[in-house]
């Protein structure tokens, strides 16, 4: 059970990684000068993305591991759900 605990924690942390890369890399200029749109800054150099196509490829590695290892049927669906959650996440951030 302590086992299952650390491996949510551990997937819990990268999926609020993966929460906190959402949105643009200069949203914050236009909160201190309302003269500047978002949308008018163009960010070509595509490192959110990379990182978080890299946090999601991990987690999907992990839990297909913990499935593999996993001996118990919960923990299998478990791992599926997060595997689930984590590509649904990715797809709905982008």
């Amino acid at each position: 059970m302590i086992k299952f605990f650390i491996n949510l924690i551990h997937y819990g942390y990268l999926w609020l990684l993966l929460i906190a890369l959402q949105g643009a890399k200069y949203d914050w200029m236009s909160e201190i000068d309302p003269s500047i749109q978002p949308g008018d800054i163009v960010d070509d150099s595509g490192d959110r993305a990379t990182v978080k196509v890299m946090m999601v490829t991990c987690m999907v590695i992990l839990q297909t591991i913990i499935l593999g290892v996993a001996q118990r049927r919960h923990e299998r669906k478990l791992a599926l759900l997060l595997m689930a959650v984590a590509v649904v996440t990715y797809c709905v951030t982008r």
